[in-house]
């Protein structure tokens, strides 16, 4: 399979020449949230959503590269979604329609809030690709990436399974979670096979020397609710809200 992978960069240009063919003025907006299981992501996003509207009065579009995965799972036999993501073909493929949703004119003064581990990627090499093309992109983004401890990111995901009705042990989740950190990083690894040696679960990652993330928050001590507020006032975003209303 691999030998069908294209470079980093060829992914992100060949999405721009196939989705981008005339120049839309730049009034969409992009946020990404991104960490590892456990970190708050999905929650902290659906926050936001609410957050941004309530505050702002904006139009916010949510895209959970999760649910992505698992919808595009079911056309493959009802593949778990774990299994799924384990694929670097697949992975691009989910990636591949995130990157697609903030060129679409139907998107224009809206803000596109991604939530998912690849999604700080995902833009930021998009983002590449236009300097390179060169072309102006129809959107402008923040990037932010979670993090918290690994006990406090356990302590989440067990009590989540116990929600579920889970009889596994903490051990046991933990350790599946850990499978799933270390096939994914594989999977990001085949499915962009650059010269680095990160991952985007690296709140440090640099893509072709410029770093991913623009905001860090750690959630150890915070909750969804509170990391949003932060965010929604934080004069990077602010600028993002502006910038829909021009």
């Amino acid at each position: 399979m691999s030998e069908r992978l294209t470079p980093t960069n060829d992914f992100f240009s060949e999405i721009l020449r196939e989705n981008l063919r005339e120049y839309r003025k730049p009034d969409t907006s992009v946020i990404t949230i991104s960490g590892l299981p456990g970190a708050g992501a999905t929650s902290t996003s659906q926050a936001l959503a609410d957050e941004l509207s309530e505050r702002y009065g904006v139009d916010v579009v949510l895209f959970s590269l999760s649910d992505e995965a698992r919808r595009l799972s079911r056309s493959f036999g009802g593949m778990k979604r774990s299994e799924f993501l384990r694929d670097p073909e697949r992975v691009r493929a989910v990636d591949s329609a995130f990157i697609k949703t903030p060129l679409k004119a139907e998107h224009a003064k809206r803000i596109i809030l991604g939530d998912g581990r690849n999604a700080g990627f995902d833009i930021a090499g998009l983002e590449n690709a236009g300097r390179k093309y060169p072309i102006p992109l129809p959107f402008s983004s923040v990037k932010i990436y979670l993090h918290a401890q690994p006990d406090v990111r356990g302590s989440r995901k067990f009590l989540d399974a116990i929600r579920l009705g889970t009889t596994q042990p903490r051990d046991a989740i933990e350790d599946r979670i850990a499978r799933q950190i270390q096939d994914e990083e594989n999977a990001f690894r085949l499915a962009y096979p650059t010269n680095h040696s990160l991952t985007p679960d690296n709140m440090g990652f640099l893509l072709e020397g410029r770093p991913i993330y623009d905001l860090r928050y750690s959630t150890d001590t915070s909750t969804p609710a509170q990391i949003a507020e932060k965010v929604a006032v934080h004069p990077l975003v602010k600028n993002l809200v502006a910038n829909t209303r021009d």
